[in-house]
């Protein structure tokens, strides 16, 4: 078997390796398990899942969470981090929600992950008026939380970018909305940086990320992130942003609100937050852990 014999070190996702590890503790594999943890733990999650905010939602939502934290699927994800040498977390977050999970706390590793995306120069003021969100278009993303922000807020435009299912609930409401624009799924790179350029703000109300990528990117162009606690955005925004200490609507709205002029002024220290420093860092534990 070439992964029992051949590879010292073997790094696999979350949601998708308990089955990967019984098959190599089936074989006595002495192949060191490294888990990349890239969601809020599943005890976490589910918790905030269970978080409805508008009946129009609710069962269409129930639906979702009871296929998503069936008694097998969190079986699977809690057998993970238990089985696993180590994990690794984008954020300090993730590691907090592993607690009670992990045989030993201290294999959590915490490494930020990067931006793809250069730091932007901006030429005058972000129009605080255009919000902007990327991401698949779903309830743990917290897009039932941006149909209440915008329907009290009518006088900002919300462009949404993302994946999203024509048949739902969220979809359909959120298409009722005259100050929403659903863009869709976008993979030309050049065409989604147009709308990074044109917003002021970037709204990230997820209920469970890791530390998502679409932030770092917001960041990069200069965008103010406006974002739910459970982003593990607490590594990265410090004055250049608001991080939405509860999970309601007048939070967020009043979050919104208090964007000024002045925030217009990154500080994000793009040097600490690469994928080239993600893969030195990386590269120095695997070194660490081989006793190399």
């Amino acid at each position: 078997m070439i992964i029992k014999n051949h590879i010292k070190v073997l790094i696999s996702y979350d949601r998708c390796s308990s089955y990967l590890y019984r098959y190599l503790n089936k074989h006595n594999s002495d192949c060191l398990k490294i888990l990349d943890v890239t969601i809020l733990g599943v005890g976490s999650l589910q918790k905030n899942m269970s978080m409805i905010l508008n009946g129009i939602f609710q069962k269409e939502q129930c639906h979702q969470n009871k296929e998503t934290f069936s008694k097998k699927n969190v079986s699977n994800f809690e057998f993970e981090y238990r089985d696993a040498d180590y994990c690794l977390a984008g954020s300090n977050m993730v590691k907090e929600s592993l607690v009670g999970y992990v045989k030993d706390p201290s294999k959590v590793i915490v490494i930020n992950y990067g931006s793809q995306v250069l730091p932007k120069e901006t030429s005058g003021y972000h129009d605080n008026k255009s919000i902007l969100f990327v991401g698949a278009i779903n309830y743990r993303k917290g897009l039932d939380m941006i149909y209440e922000i915008a329907s009290q807020m009518k006088e900002y435009r919300f462009t949404l970018v993302g994946k999203f299912e024509k048949g739902s609930v969220l979809y359909k409401e959120l298409k009722t909305l005259p100050n929403v624009n659903m863009v869709g799924f976008i993979d030309n790179r050049e065409y989604l940086e147009r709308f990074y350029q044109q917003a002021g703000i970037f709204l990230l109300p997820s209920r469970g990320e890791g530390l998502p990528l679409v932030l770092l990117d917001a960041i990069s162009y200069n965008l103010i992130p406006v974002c739910s606690m459970f982003c593990g955005s607490s590594d990265i925004i410090k004055n250049n942003g608001v991080i939405v200490q509860e999970y309601s609507v007048s939070a967020f709205i009043n979050a919104i609100r208090s964007v000024n002029k002045t925030m217009f002024k990154t500080t994000y220290e793009y040097e600490n937050l690469s994928w080239d420093n993600y893969g030195s860092t990386l590269s120095l534990f695997l070194r660490g852990v081989l006793g190399e």
